[in-house]
């Protein structure tokens, strides 16, 4: 393998010696390989493994426990905005700065060895901000000690943009409705206040002068006074879906 894959020191070596079986008959490790073609020489089953990581999407770094970088893809690569060669070797917060506390981080995984996520905000050389969903995984060698730190990145920028559109919509379209709701309340306000007066008077008429009225009027009284009483039916109705929309949007 050549040098573009980052491997760099003794560590890196051991990472990529490190992908290895146990031979349960034998007790010895020994490193699968994979012939070529028949009668070719055979390819260590690390570079495989290198090259698959370099294919995937998310950024994928291998750090030693200080931070420095031993092996980063080429997602990770793009994201830094810088050429690997020049990163092996050097802390990762030196290309990533941003909310992401590497060397906390890093410390805690390597003392823990437990696995972390988090969602952070990085800068590149450039000024570019991404939001990167990490995971931070303990690399451990055959006597279970955590020699090296594992990290991947899923740039997750478009969803939070999205997400932070969605909630400004949301936001929009709830003042709307705290703003028609106010508007329906004003409305039935308006409404009813005249046509409480109508219906007063229409029933003072009915109730002093319906017996000097001829049939006319007393069918334009009857008229008046239903259509007073349906409005007010469909005023009060307007009033009620208004409280009933605040009702349901009320927390429990």
């Amino acid at each position: 393998m050549d040098g573009s894959r980052g491997r760099s020191d003794g560590l890196s070596d051991w990472f990529v010696g490190s992908i290895r079986t146990r031979d349960t008959n034998t007790a010895h490790e020994r490193t699968w390989r994979r012939p070529r073609d028949a009668g070719e020489n055979t390819m260590d089953l690390s570079e495989f493994m290198l090259d698959l990581l370099d294919s995937m999407s998310d950024a994928v770094v291998i750090a030693d426990l200080k931070g420095a970088i031993i092996f980063i893809n080429r997602r990770a690569e793009e994201l830094a905005g810088c050429v690997r060669q020049e990163m092996t070797g050097r802390p990762l917060s030196e290309y990533w700065v941003g909310t992401v506390p590497w060397k906390k981080v890093f410390g805690r995984v390597g003392k823990t060895g437990q696995i972390e996520e988090l969602d952070g905000e990085i800068v590149d050389r450039e000024g570019v901000k991404r939001v990167l969903r990490m995971r931070f995984i303990p690399l451990r060698d055959a006597g279970g000690e955590t020699r090296a730190i594992g990290f991947t990145g899923r740039d997750i920028t478009e969803l939070r943009d999205l997400e932070a559109e969605r909630e400004d919509k949301n936001k929009t379209m709830e003042r709307r409705i705290r703003e028609m709701d106010a508007l329906v309340s004003t409305l039935a306000h308006d409404l009813r206040t005249p046509l409480i007066s109508i219906q007063g008077f229409a029933n003072l008429l009915v109730k002093k002068y319906r017996d000097r009225m001829d049939e006319k009027g007393i069918e334009y009284l009857d008229r008046l006074k239903r259509e007073c009483d349906r409005m007010d039916r469909l005023v009060q109705d307007f009033s009620r879906t208004g409280q009933d929309h605040r009702q349901k949007k009320s927390p429990e």
